[in-house]
């Protein structure tokens, strides 16, 4: 169990203090804990006076563990906001106490930073950064120490900030002390929990008794518009609100309801979560979590954490990484959309209030602010949080939004259905076309291993190509000082033609091909692909013939459309390409073309009469036999062979059918052969195109 933990000022016995960093799920457990088991008879925290009335909080927290966001539209048009998120410490000392109320236990709240903040200039209260460590590392050099360092930064640097900026953050500070104070007096047993850059000037003043300057800022108060919403997690986790790990968060909120946060530990909460997701995909035969991985895995974690000094892993940096590079594309996004899971309210869920200097009153806004909360909690582009005077520390998001913007595309809609409901002709991708071409390089090396064989010999001096360690430690045994090495070598009967990038390869997913059909993909000119993308008008002057050349021939049993058809998933059971290589557009075209006469295939398999007896998948084998130089290479099952016909077909036309087993490659590379992704003409057109798609391929 972790000890307890306060910050306490000589001379004030019934003052304790948890100085926090906003959305960090640490000091959260700390208040918790300590408003649970010490018995305090009130809690203070640094939110705006006016929200001792009006019952917003109240509300916020009650729609727990659903996050939500009080916004304000301040009078120079700016917005500010205060988030409600069950990882802030503030935010769970309000829980806590609505809780406590639930099961009978009186408490007092008192909120008692300035009403006016929310008034004060742009950027008034910023304070000079530093570096905030891992907040982690509080357990184990406890909260004084872990702050006292950040204390240090903030002594160097406060002699930096501007004239202004020193004012607006001293009246703040000596206000909330002066405020402090007056609610000591009554000596109840207080816990006051506050932001720790401000506790840092506040304890100051308190200490002190400086006077606070109020004659120098003398703003009259004007009642603001503001709308309470249920917001999205993920977009506050993208924002820095919500903690590393939202599944976390929920689970502490779980054990805050039923008061048992003392056994609660982020890291081990985490731990369990990843565990989880190992056997629920191994259950589900998700290629990439054997137990030798997931070792893997965890000692890579480990080594990345010690090389940057860190205790906790952040989610992308480590353990996205992580997993991507030990256990595969598909296991990352698993386990990171696993520690993303956080519970979705409802959107439409609002509060529209009017702000005074003391309280808050419900009220009807025109619908301006009414608008307000949508346009907050979209996920594109740069959108941030308001840079207000409350919350200004959050990150500007950046690799958050790329991971997310993967995980979730849906998300990315706004920009997809602002293309209309015109799609236009399909276009294959490059991303599937570079798969391709890694398949066939390794088939091409497979085949060529083949024509090489390998003895165990002697070694002479050399190692030749490698040694053999089996043999090498078998002849140590019988005490014999010899060193054995491999020795490969071709043998002269088998010579294979050159295969390379022109050289059909045909990949076969099952032997179950009852409701399927074909489709074909095609690489033209510029100018037909000028008319493709502008439907409906002429070619400019200059160009070309319009032209276009088959290389591929696939068929499919299913098909996804997502994001109103602009994007189109197919499941693919066969494929055949006749040309190998990445490139797209007039790259492909161009390499095709180029080659002999007979080869630029412009009469698909479809139409072709002389493959109509083919059935699928051996068309699209035929069809490459009939436009091979020498060798077609076929990846099917082990024990595959070709047809009676469809041998007879190849001997004719002297080329070689040459069968490689699909298990040269992993489950997980496999599944991303069979699925293809199509982009419609409106997303074919954007430049970045590919950064669109990319968020959808699985």
């Amino acid at each position: 169990m972790k000890k307890k933990q306060y910050i306490r000022l000589t001379g004030f016995e019934n003052l304790y203090v948890i100085p926090y960093v906003r959305g960090r799920l640490v000091f959260a457990e700390l208040v918790a804990r300590a408003i649970e088991e010490d018995g305090f008879e009130q809690v203070i925290v640094d939110l705006p006076f006016f929200l001792n009335k009006g019952g917003v909080w109240e509300e916020a927290v009650k729609q727990f563990p659903h996050v939500s966001s009080l916004y304000f539209r301040i009078e120079d048009g700016r917005f500010a906001a205060i988030l409600f998120t069950p990882s802030d410490a503030v935010s769970t000392a309000l829980s806590s106490i609505q809780i406590l109320r639930e099961w009978g236990n009186s408490i007092d709240l008192q909120c008692i930073d300035d009403s006016r903040v929310i008034h004060y200039p742009k950027g008034s209260l910023a304070f000079p950064d530093v570096n905030v460590g891992d907040d982690y590392s509080v357990f184990i050099q406890g909260l004084a120490e872990y702050f006292n360092c950040l204390y240090d930064q903030l002594d160097g640097e406060w002699k930096e900030v501007s004239k202004d900026q020193r004012f607006f953050n001293e009246y703040r500070a000596g206000l909330i002390s002066d405020r402090l104070r007056g609610y000591l007096r009554g000596g109840k047993k207080t816990l006051f929990v506050c932001e720790y850059r401000l506790w840092w000037l506040a304890s100051k003043m308190f200490i002190n008794e400086r006077p606070v300057p109020e004659h120098y800022f003398s703003h009259p108060w004007k009642d603001v518009k503001a709308v309470l919403v249920v917001d999205s997690p993920l977009k506050l986790w993208v924002k820095g609100a919500l903690d590393d790990y939202p599944a976390v968060v929920y689970e502490f909120y779980n054990n805050l309801r039923k008061g048992i946060t003392a056994s609660f530990d982020k890291l081990a909460a985490a731990e369990t979560i990843l565990n989880r997701s190992f056997h629920h995909d191994r259950d589900h035969n998700v290629d990439g979590a054997s137990l030798r991985r997931v070792i893997i895995f965890y000692q890579y974690l480990r080594n990345r954490l010690l090389s940057e000094c860190r205790l906790t892993p952040l989610v992308l940096r480590h353990l996205y990484d992580a997993a991507y590079s030990c256990l595969g594309k598909k296991m990352a996004n698993s386990i990171t959309k696993n520690l993303l899971f956080y519970p979705q309210g409802k959107h439409n869920r609002k509060k529209n209030l009017s702000i005074r200097e003391d309280s808050s009153i419900e009220n009807d806004h025109p619908d301006d602010i009414r608008k307000l909360s949508k346009g907050l909690s979209s996920m594109s582009g740069e959108n941030k949080l308001p840079m207000d005077t409350l919350y200004d520390g959050y990150r500007k998001p950046v690799e958050e939004l790329q991971i997310i913007s993967r995980l979730y595309p849906r998300l990315e809609s706004n920009i997809l259905t602002s293309e209309g409901e015109w799609i236009g002709i399909t276009w294959s991708i490059k991303a599937d076309y570079y798969q391709y071409e890694l398949a066939a390089i390794k088939l091409r090396n497979v085949l060529a291993g083949r024509d090489q064989r390998r003895r165990i010999i002697k070694s002479s001096g050399s190692i030749r190509n490698g040694i053999h360690w089996k043999a090498t430690i078998n002849a140590r045994a019988l005490k014999e000082d010899t060193l054995y090495v491999k020795h490969k070598y071709r043998q002269k009967r088998q010579k294979r033609n050159k295969l390379d990038e022109f050289t059909p390869v045909t990949f076969i997913f099952t032997d179950d091909f009852r409701v399927h059909w074909y489709r074909e993909i095609y690489s033209s000119n510029r100018s037909r692909r000028y008319l493709d993308l502008n439907p409906y008008t002429s070619l400019p002057n200059g160009y070309p013939p319009p032209d276009l050349v088959i290389n591929a021939l696939y068929s499919l049993y299913d098909m996804k459309e997502l994001s109103g058809g602009h994007i189109v998933k197919r499941a693919v059971s066969s494929i055949t390409l006749l040309y190998n290589k990445r490139v797209v557009d007039d790259a492909r075209y161009d390499a095709i073309s180029s080659r002999r006469d007979r080869f630029p295939v412009r009469c698909g398999a479809i139409t072709d009469t002389e493959l109509i007896s083919f059935s699928i998948p051996e068309k699209g084998i035929a069809w490459a036999v009939k436009y091979a130089e020498h060798t077609v290479v076929v990846a099917a099952k082990p024990g595959w062979k070709p047809s009676q016909s469809l041998a007879e077909f190849s001997r004719q036309r002297n080329i070689e059918i040459a069968h490689v087993p699909l298990s040269v490659f992993q489950k997980e590379f496999i599944g991303r052969l069979k699925t293809m992704y199509f982009t419609s003409t409106a997303i074919k057109r954007r430049p970045d195109r590919d950064e669109i798609v990319g968020r959808f391929i699985e």
